[in-house]
């Protein structure tokens, strides 16, 4: 079953793949989409050709990926990062210790949140945020960014309940952010080397308050796609210029995306899992993407290892 956008410039195809997913990103050097399960503690990784995806169980949920320059993948667990350095060799649906390295520590003296949502920046660097799991969700979730050069460094962006649609600009220097609790995607002026970022600046306000932000990329084009819940049951997938100019939208009727990623040989595929399951892929005529920025593992050394 296909749905057709506002504009008519683009479709959504319901593709076979029995499992829900989040923190979808596309692996350029393998040509394939990898994405979690945290509520089996799994990990998937798929080709986007006949046949299931492949599966690995983790004794504990993950909750984001980025593939790394190494070959590797960097994984975010509840309170700490990891490089996984063997991905899915002897994938199997049972659980078991992977070779994976401990980077470091997050947020260890607050119980109630979890690494959430994050992706690279343009310079390797992973800028990731925390989302609050108490019954209270208050917001105490913050951003941080982890390089092997510098460790963990937090950035000064407002608290939030829950981190979310982190993505960049084709240059760098703008970094995309929401609270997926209140709808709004945020953007900064941001400097990688120093992990430092100014400007605050509302980008695109909510359709209506129910509204949640799930995920966001940057396209060739400059322009950012949000991924959103529209209240109940439904979706948007919504695309803005650089100047936060609402252009197109494509409803998921039923379908509200948790994540979503750009990718296949022409970078030209728009992938969306579903929060209840389900994942579709739209073609956006004229619309390519940006392939992400491999995670730098390569200056990893014993004495980064914590």
């Amino acid at each position: 079953m296909s749905h057709q956008s506002d504009d008519g410039t683009a479709t959504t195809t319901a593709l076979p793949v029995p499992t829900t997913g989040r923190g979808l990103r596309w692996d350029a050097a393998r040509r394939s989409w990898w994405w979690t399960h945290p509520e089996s503690a799994s990990l998937y990784s798929w080709s986007g050709e006949d046949g299931p995806p492949a599966r690995r169980r983790f004794l504990e949920a993950v909750h984001t990926i980025a593939p790394c320059v190494s070959g590797g993948l960097l994984l975010g667990f509840a309170k700490k990062l990891c490089v996984w350095t063997t991905p899915m060799s002897g994938a199997g649906g049972k659980p078991h210790l992977p070779e994976a390295t401990a980077l470091c520590v997050v947020d260890a003296a607050e119980p109630r949140t979890v690494i959430g949502d994050g992706r690279t920046d343009r310079s390797g660097r992973f800028v990731f945020g925390t989302r609050n799991i108490g019954a209270d969700q208050r917001p105490i979730g913050s951003f941080f960014q982890y390089s092997t050069q510098h460790g963990v460094r937090r950035l000064a962006l407002p608290a939030v309940v829950s981190a979310s649609a982190i993505c960049f600009s084709a240059d760098g220097r703008t970094l995309y952010f929401a609270d997926a609790a209140h709808g709004a995607l945020h953007a900064a002026n941001y400097d990688s080397d120093l992990a430092s970022v100014d400007g605050l600046r509302p980008f695109a306000a909510p359709a209506h308050p129910a509204t949640t932000v799930h995920d966001a990329l940057v396209d060739q084009q400059g322009c950012v796609w949000i991924a959103q819940g529209t209240g109940g049951a439904d979706g948007t997938l919504v695309r803005h210029g650089p100047d936060g100019a609402r252009l197109c939208a494509i409803a998921l009727p039923g379908r509200p995306p948790a994540s979503m990623a750009v990718g296949g040989g022409a970078l030209d595929t728009l992938m969306l899992a579903g929060v209840r399951g389900g994942f579709r892929a739209a073609s956006p005529a004229g619309v390519s993407g940006l392939d992400d920025t491999p995670f730098d593992d390569f200056a990893l050394s014993a004495a980064q290892v914590r």
